[in-house]
């Protein structure tokens, strides 16, 4: 029958180390002591005559081995176990040397096997502890045998009992020591895999440490390389600000030929889609705020190119009906972006207003191109609408669209607003657009206060609306005094 030492060891010292190599070695010694005092009981009712003591001893020790294997079990507790163990060997040897003639006993010799339990199941401290107590036991007999003689029995010539405890002595020792070594090349033979295993996971990470440091490194190349381009993209949308800025109308310009104003312009990147033009043309005055098609640099590119072409069809070529300015300006869009060709989309929409004032009146002609005008008549204290064409210029159309020019006289102190649809398309938090109807509604509220104190208020209710949310698109809007 082979008995399996590791099942009869505590789970948690089931992993090969040095401390389950020695609980290993502990339970084989508790094993051998429990079938030698087994194997002395069969003796003793079969072969040798002994008293009754003997026999009762010899069964107490088989019994508290294995409590106390039912201990070690339980608490896994080495130390313990082995002082224990050890202390009733130590009892168990004694009472057979007692019984067999004190230092006259063949049994003494088995104390020598306490110390060597405590250097082989401990340490050399612990080995040395019981060497010393063993030592002292011995000396105790030495005394007894020269000072009481008669204390102890005098040994029985018995060579049955002399060769089997010899023998047992001899197996006992020899089965440790080839048990300790076997299990010292176990744990030997186990912490080579275990140092194999860590040579191969350390050569892993090693080499997985060299990939993530090329991969680290590739990074880094790539993020300088983005780092690099964005400095280069921010520096150049800088200086398109810087020159779309620029082409805008100055302030001096606006309070020039608009006199009282305000001007809301947000665009909603660093470079806007939407902007402002203003011209004086004999006489006649040119506003026109446009919204071209996108926002950041693409809706930017756009207004560049509609500013220009503002100026050569206005200024240079002298076309002043704001229909036909819009009708040329159409063309001129269509023929540039190529888009017969290319079939973009790439568009805008605009109010375009030409002015003159008098004394008393403001004559307005309006064009626009998916977008109105907004006025306030004071002698009859209603805000007004005149609704542009609903096209726009450039995008999937034919080259050739018509507007309409409209035509209508304010009285001096009228007001008149202009605007990109970024402001009525604002969504709030709930996603709600800001709407027609709010921005009347907000502009009618301040609609007798200052032009500036106008401004602020309308930019407040814009704010308070779009709270917790991000702008959506460019905002421009124009509100002028007459």
């Amino acid at each position: 029958m082979k008995i399996d030492i590791q099942q009869l060891i505590p789970t948690h010292l089931h992993q090969p180390s040095q401390i389950a190599s020695k609980a290993r070695l502990l339970v084989f010694i508790m094993l051998a002591v429990w079938f030698l005092s087994l194997t002395i009981l069969i003796l003793y009712f079969t072969l040798i005559s002994t008293p009754l003591v003997n026999i009762i001893v010899v069964t107490a020790l088989a019994l508290m081995i294995t409590i106390l294997w039912g201990y070690f079990k339980i608490s896994g507790n080495l130390v313990i176990t082995s002082h224990i163990f050890l202390f009733l060997s130590l009892i168990d040897i004694n009472f057979s040397i007692i019984t067999s003639g004190g230092i006259n006993s063949l049994d003494l010799i088995w104390m020598l096997v306490v110390p060597c339990g405590g250097f082989l199941l401990l340490n050399n401290r612990v080995g040395l502890f019981w060497g010393v107590v063993c030592s002292c036991n011995t000396l105790v007999y030495v005394i007894i045998a020269y000072h009481y003689p008669k204390l102890l029995p005098i040994p029985k010539p018995d060579p049955i009992n002399n060769l089997f405890t010899v023998l047992m002595g001899i197996i006992v020792i020899i089965s440790t020591i080839y048990y300790y070594v076997k299990q010292n090349k176990a744990y030997s033979l186990a912490i080579t895999q275990k140092n194999k295993q860590l040579l191969q996971v350390q050569e892993e990470i090693s080499y997985q440490n060299e990939e993530i440091k090329a991969q680290r490194d590739f990074i880094m190349q790539k993020n300088e390389a983005l780092e690099k381009r964005d400095r280069q993209i921010s520096s150049s949308i800088k200086a398109a600000k810087v020159i779309q800025t620029a082409i805008l109308p100055s302030e001096q310009k606006m309070q020039q030929m608009l006199k009282d104003y305000f001007l809301i312009y947000r665009p909603k990147d660093v470079v806007s889609g939407d902007f402002y033009w203003l011209n004086e043309i004999n006489g006649v005055i040119f506003l026109a705020t446009v919204d071209c098609t996108g926002h950041g640099v693409p809706g930017a590119f756009m207004s560049m190119i509609g500013n220009t072409l503002l100026d050569r069809i206005i200024r240079l070529k002298k076309i002043t009906d704001p229909s036909k300015v819009l009708q040329q300006l159409h063309q001129e869009v269509y023929q540039t972006l190529h888009q017969t060709e290319t079939q973009n989309n790439y568009g805008m929409d605009m109010s375009l207003l030409a002015f003159t004032r008098d004394k008393s009146h403001c004559n307005i002609q309006f064009c626009g191109a998916k977008s109105s005008l907004y006025y306030y008549n004071p002698q009859n204290q209603q805000m007004g609408v005149i609704k542009g064409d609903r096209k726009s210029i450039g995008g999937y159309q034919p080259e050739s669209v018509y507007f309409q020019t409209q035509d209508m006289t304010l009285p001096i102190g009228g007001l008149i607003f202009l605007s990109s649809d970024g402001i009525v398309d604002q969504n709030n938090v709930k996603r709600k657009r800001f709407g027609t109807k709010r921005m009347k509604e907000s502009l009618l509220a301040s609609i007798d206060l200052p032009m500036a104190q106008q401004k602020n208020n309308l930019e407040n209710t814009i704010d308070a609306y779009m709270q917790d949310t991000t702008q959506r698109d460019d905002m421009l809007m124009i509100g002028m005094k007459l």
